[in-house]
């Protein structure tokens, strides 16, 4: 789908300018929540909802206090999304399926929990949303990717 001259798509691979190969997907066709528990996510949403209102004004407060910005619908959401996806394995499966389409990892926003880590030999990235949690997955021109928040993006030079 097309949106304001940028191309909407499902997945994508990114070769990064060390030359690997990456994986984009949002990762939700994975999720054995997402898949079998749609009562579970009916509660998760509303949560998730109510969280995110008190999210704006809490971070308010902190900003006067001079306090980092923290997200506590991400923190509640990785609470609970952590363990649902113990049981449902999802990383394994994602790390998999990024192997089948021959790439050297995935890069996933689906748990909504900032991280790089390895799983079954595969380089895994959750890339968050900008918007609830203030982090994002950058690539340096060497190749080398980072996850970074708000306040280190303000400090990096700009092209």
């Amino acid at each position: 789908m097309m949106l304001g001259g940028i191309k909407l798509q499902k997945e994508a691979f990114h070769i990064t300018a060390g030359s690997g190969r990456l994986w984009i997907t949002r990762g939700d066709q994975f999720s054995a929540v997402l898949l079998y528990a749609h009562c579970l996510l009916l509660v998760d949403d509303w949560v998730h909802n109510f969280v995110q209102g008190m999210n704006y004004w809490m971070n308010q407060g902190r900003r006067l206090l001079e306090l980092r910005h923290w997200s506590p619908s991400s923190f509640l959401k990785y609470t609970i999304w952590n363990a649902v996806q113990f049981a449902s394995r999802f990383e394994e499966v994602v790390a998999d399926e990024a192997r089948k389409r021959g790439a050297d990892g995935p890069v996933c926003g689906h748990t909504h929990h900032a991280e790089m880590h390895e799983t079954n030999r595969v380089l895994h990235y959750n890339e968050v949303d900008w918007v609830g949690s203030g982090n994002a997955l950058i690539e340096y021109s060497n190749g080398q990717l980072e996850i970074v928040d708000q306040a280190c993006i303000r400090q990096l030079p700009l092209r």
